[in-house]
């Protein structure tokens, strides 16, 4: 099914999306640190496209949208996920189920404990829910050298495609390395930060005690 590209304004600066304006249950894709909306073209091209209303927007600093003018605001997961809400506000869309990739991911789940009212539903892949504090974090992933990456504000290109294949695997296009080098760097030092905190409720207890309904596809 087609899709048009299209830009929101929120109040973290302009935000652009795809959107097939679809029937049935609205579906928003979150990409993940260093991505676009573009990386869930398939979904477009997919039956999903068919039964579902299929929206993927760019976080701000990423893709298609603004630049933040208030780093410490717009990159935070709480900022993020205000992001999100403005944009269904401009769509005039309730309620939400939402697939989280990585960042996404992790934006849903604070969604989850912010906002329940958006949500239908969520899907994490790629996300597993930290407790509280970096050394949590690094439990909750699988440790390789590029991780490392995703807290540095500058890449060279040699760390652009090294996070690639960190991201993608053997699926790595040109695409995806542009879109990482297009990213605001600016944010990954912040995202990690929030990530590591150990102060408020932690991403693990905000999914075990949730009344949503929750599903983890890795």
């Amino acid at each position: 099914m087609a899709f048009s590209n299209t830009t929101v304004m929120s109040g973290h600066g302009n935000i652009s999306l795809n959107d097939n304006r679809g029937a049935g249950l609205p579906l928003l894709m979150l990409h993940g640190t260093g991505a676009s909306k573009d990386v869930f073209d398939v979904q477009f091209q997919s039956a999903l496209a068919n039964q579902h209303r299929l929206i993927a927007m760019d976080f701000p600093g990423h893709g298609g949208s603004d630049d933040a003018a208030d780093p410490e605001a717009s990159y935070s997961l709480a900022g993020m996920a205000s992001v999100v809400v403005d944009v269904l506000d401009a769509l005039d869309i309730p309620k939400v189920a939402v697939l989280g990739w990585s960042l996404g991911g992790h934006v849903a789940i604070e969604m989850m404990r912010s906002r329940p009212d958006r949500l239908s539903g969520v899907l994490l892949t790629g996300t597993p829910p930290p407790a509280h504090g970096p050394v949590a974090l690094l439990r909750a992933f699988q440790l390789r050298p590029e991780m490392l990456f995703s807290s540095k504000v500058h890449f060279t290109p040699s760390q652009a495609q090294r996070f690639a294949r960190l991201c993608y695997g053997d699926f790595v296009t040109a695409s995806r390395i542009q879109e990482i080098e297009r990213s605001d760097g600016r944010s990954r030092p912040l995202i990690y930060r929030d990530l590591t905190s150990v102060t408020g409720l932690s991403q693990k207890a905000v999914v075990e005690r949730s009344a949503l309904p929750l599903a983890v596809a890795n």
